[in-house]
């Protein structure tokens, strides 16, 4: 059975929605998919085996490699991404996956992010009771989302960090410089409307 890292499975007690079909077909004996998370919370709830600790403390307490990491949304919650590329390789059996969920921070996909957000909730109805009074909160909303741009490019330009858990504004360049240190890009989808990518990266 292929052995599943997810690195930052979050703090929920269930099973992430991201893996819950391979929960679905996941054998009744072995322990396929283990969530690794350095936040402690729900230790004894969870529904799927849970290791509370850091990612960097993991090589030399495991007695099995793993064939597939999982970052969803995590990868800029490291700040030395050389060393955490680095011990995933050494967790990793030969050619393992290292599959990555990324929301870049380029000024046109975040645009298209926020511009499908607002409009969605526009026309989210086209009853004019409804309609007017969205539309008023977008003439509002539409200033206050370019004086938030302004102020994350500033903040970009000068490598403030978004706050004291993300170390990293990836941007699609950015992301290409740091996905080698893991392995070869196999496959990138870019989520149209989204600033979200999915990146799948082979490792030696």
């Amino acid at each position: 059975d292929q052995k599943v890292l997810d690195v930052g499975c979050g703090i929920r007690s269930d099973w992430p929605h991201y893996v819950r079909s391979l929960h679905k077909g996941m054998p009744v004996s072995g322990n396929v998919y283990v969530g690794l998370d350095p936040m402690s919370h729900n230790l004894e709830k969870r529904d799927y085996p849970f290791v509370a600790g850091r990612l960097e403390d993991l090589p030399g307490t495991l007695s099995h490699p793993f064939d597939v990491f999982l970052f969803s949304t995590s990868l800029d919650h490291f700040q030395d991404l050389s060393l955490t590329a680095q011990t995933v390789r050494s967790l990793a059996s030969p050619g393992a996956l290292a599959i990555f969920w990324v929301g870049l921070h380029d000024q046109t996909l975040v645009a298209e992010h926020v511009g499908a957000q607002i409009f969605q909730k526009l026309y989210g109805s086209l009853h004019p009771l409804r309609f007017i009074p969205r539309f008023l909160e977008t003439l509002v909303k539409i200033p206050v989302k370019y004086f938030w741009l302004l102020q994350r490019r500033r903040d970009m330009r000068s490598g403030v960090p978004l706050d004291k858990l993300h170390f990293h504004y990836f941007t699609q360049k950015s992301l290409a410089e740091t996905l080698p240190l893991f392995g070869t890009v196999e496959r990138q989808i870019h989520v149209l409307g989204t600033n979200s990518v999915f990146v799948c990266v082979r490792m030696p």
